[in-house]
Parts: structure tokens; sequence; C-alpha cells
């Protein structure tokens, strides 16, 4: 893993934790909306996230490779094992507001 893949996988964490900043943001900002365009109150939002595995890797490649690694004295390769994270989608929630 080079240098540049180390800095590519920590910019997409902070690319999905800005995302999760913002919707909280947003979430804060229209707490007390009781209307939306929409015509119901405002609905929080949440960001899902997933690891973007390393292309070409599949899981049952990755075990191997570090059932491999874990018999050498050098120990597993942490770190190797996806090339950074991103935002699957965002959820609006469902639950019932509250009544005041």
């Amino acid at each position: 893993m080079s240098l540049f893949d180390t800095l590519n996988i920590s910019a997409s964490g902070l690319s999905a934790q800005r995302t999760r900043v913002d919707l909280l943001a947003e979430n804060i900002a229209n707490s007390q909306t009781t209307r939306t365009p929409a015509g119901g109150p405002y609905r929080r939002r949440h960001a899902v996230f997933s690891s973007e595995p390393e292309a070409g890797s599949s899981f049952a490649s990755l075990l191997q490779g570090y059932r491999a690694a874990f018999r050498t004295p050098a120990g597993p390769p942490w770190g190797a094992e996806g090339s950074g994270v991103r935002v699957v989608e965002i959820v609006v929630d469902s639950s019932q507001p509250r009544l005041r």
C-alpha cells in the first residue's frame, strides 16, 4: 500500500463524515419545522456508510490472506482490506413525530 492509497482512504473517510455532519446540521436546523413543502413535519435524515472493498478482492480471498499472514512472524496486514468508505444511502427517519 502506497502513501497515496493511504491518503485516498483517509480522504474517503473524511468525505463520508462531512456528509454525516452536514446531515446533523440540517437535522438541528430543522428540528422545529412543522411544515415542509410536502405538507408534513420535517423528518430526520441519517447517512448509511459502507466500506469500499479493494478492487478485485472478495471476502474469501481476504480471509485466505489473513490466515496466511497470521502464520508469519510479521502478523496480519492491517489496513489492506479495503480502499475507503462511502455513503451508500441517506435514510429518512420513519418514526412517529412527537406531538406537542
